[in-house]
């Protein structure tokens, strides 16, 4: 609830779900078409490049600063929007 006004596809009937099971869902129904896949994994060092080797995209919601730098070193490295 901290950060909730800052969360654009989550209502009040989210809370208590996971957020990335939650904006999957959301987001299909904005767009039925839209290939999403919820990853609801802690990125670390050791598994970053595995978790976006096979993505063209990457939509980055986090709010922890030295994790975004992890995952934006891994998509420069691997070319990824």
């Amino acid at each position: 609830m901290s950060n909730f006004n800052r969360q654009a596809l989550y209502r009040n009937k989210g809370i208590g779900n996971g957020k990335a099971k939650y904006a999957n869902e959301e987001l299909k129904k904005v767009n039925p078409n839209v290939k999403v896949e919820a990853i609801s994994e802690m990125i670390n060092k050791d598994n970053v490049d595995e978790l976006v080797s096979n993505f063209g995209v990457i939509v980055d919601a986090m709010d922890d600063f030295p994790t975004r730098y992890l995952l934006n070193k891994s998509a420069m490295t691997k070319k990824i929007s």
